[in-house]
């Protein structure tokens, strides 16, 4: 019997070969990814169109994300290091917006404006009332008033999603931005503050932001008024910039207050009712199925 038959073949590989086989199996395809997902980054920032510039950016998050999931599972990393990871490519996000298009710039935030919300839950547990079409559908600047447990805030987040949804779909429709006023402060400026949730997400010069108020692209989406502690010097802010920037909208939710005159002459008030019986059922059995043992037996 030929005893060299058996024997292992010869093994000519160089460290860095021997190295990928040994220690990190998919090392070589980290590699590979990492550089066809920084060629499409560059891409994204090099080109002029913005549908392409666009697709570039996604197809570079995407794989990035991918290397990240991967990195993970093969407990490379720890998951305190993709969150870390997922800021980096955020604030690359917005600096190479700052260097785009402004429809580039719209595109960016709209893709991740409504990150802040889960959406996933929001649409398992919401339920359809008469009440909600017309606020979802409306043009017009609004209060929508109602008391506790109405429903409010969660009909203001789907309002501001819909508005996302359509600006992602038709670029001309307004961009909408939500802000929690109950942590606002009545001593600044609502303007600044909108335009620092925008950059949030995506990069914006104050004097676009300014010329886009004047073109009315924005809708302004409030969430508590009434929760502010200067509720009325807040109702005089957005008095001021309904009379600067008229062709932009503002939707407001608030319990009942004492709102001014001056303010009220603005708005439209929509009345939010209480849940009847059924919709309580209805609402407690989408909410279990999302969050099993929240009720008791």
């Amino acid at each position: 019997m030929d005893e060299n038959k058996f024997k292992p073949p010869v093994n000519n590989k160089n460290f860095i070969e021997k190295y990928i086989e040994r220690e990190s199996p998919s090392l070589l395809l980290y590699f590979i990814a990492g550089c066809i997902a920084l060629f499409f980054l560059l891409m994204a920032f090099l080109w002029t169109d913005d549908i392409w510039q666009n697709l570039f950016l996604n197809l570079s998050t995407d794989l990035m994300v991918a290397i990240l999931i991967l990195a993970f599972v093969e407990q490379k990393i720890r998951r305190s290091d993709i969150d870390i990871f997922q800021n980096f490519l955020s604030k690359i996000q917005i600096g190479i917006s700052f260097f785009s298009t402004k429809y580039f710039q719209f595109s960016l935030y709209t893709k991740t404006a409504s990150n802040k919300f889960d959406k996933s839950i929001l649409n398992s547990i919401i339920i359809n009332r008469p009440i909600d079409d017309i606020v979802l559908k409306t043009s017009n600047n609004l209060i929508v008033c109602g008391n506790p447990g109405t429903g409010k805030t969660i009909l203001l987040i789907r309002f501001f999603i819909t508005k996302l949804e359509n600006a992602r779909k038709e670029p001309r429709e307004k961009l909408p931005v939500f802000i929690r006023l109950n942590s606002f402060n009545p001593r600044e400026k609502l303007l600044e503050i909108f335009l620092k949730e925008m950059r949030n997400y995506s990069w914006i010069s104050k004097k676009n932001f300014i010329k886009h108020l004047k073109d009315g692209k924005f809708v302004f989406v409030l969430d508590g008024l009434d929760e502010n502690i200067d509720a009325i010097t807040v109702a005089y802010n957005i008095l001021e910039i309904i009379s600067s920037y008229p062709r932009c909208q503002i939707v407001i939710s608030s319990r009942p207050i004492n709102f001014p005159e001056s303010l009220l002459d603005k708005f439209e008030l929509i009345q939010i009712p209480p849940f009847t019986q059924k919709e309580i059922n209805e609402l407690q059995y989408n909410i279990f199925n999302v969050f099993p043992g929240i009720f008791p037996p």
